[in-house]
């Protein structure tokens, strides 16, 4: 089952985070294999929330995918592409010390 919790576009500190957990469809329910957090724009996450949110679900091994921005923005993936790319090349550059 796919879970959406979705967040009101003002701030959100713990108590509203929780309040938006418990008006959705379950996240903690052992059917949702997916869950996914919408921020409308004009959302702000307070840092209690935010720890809160990237804590996840402890006791197992879960990936967290993080999008910022819209999911299908073509400017949002080119950005997320150069972003890896800038890290691969930064890996690979070595600096050689001067003899």
């Amino acid at each position: 089952m796919h879970c959406v919790v979705r967040f009101p576009a003002q701030w959100i500190n713990a108590s509203r985070f929780e309040w938006a957990l418990r008006n959705s469809c379950g996240p903690h329910d052992p059917n949702s294999f997916e869950v996914t957090f919408k921020f409308p724009c004009g959302c702000k996450v307070m840092v209690d929330a935010a720890i809160r949110l990237l804590s996840g679900a402890p006791g197992g091994p879960h990936d967290l995918i993080i999008t910022i921005g819209p999911k299908d923005d073509q400017k949002t993936l080119n950005a997320h592409l150069a972003s890896q790319i800038g890290q691969a090349v930064s890996g690979a550059n070595a600096a050689i010390p001067l003899r």
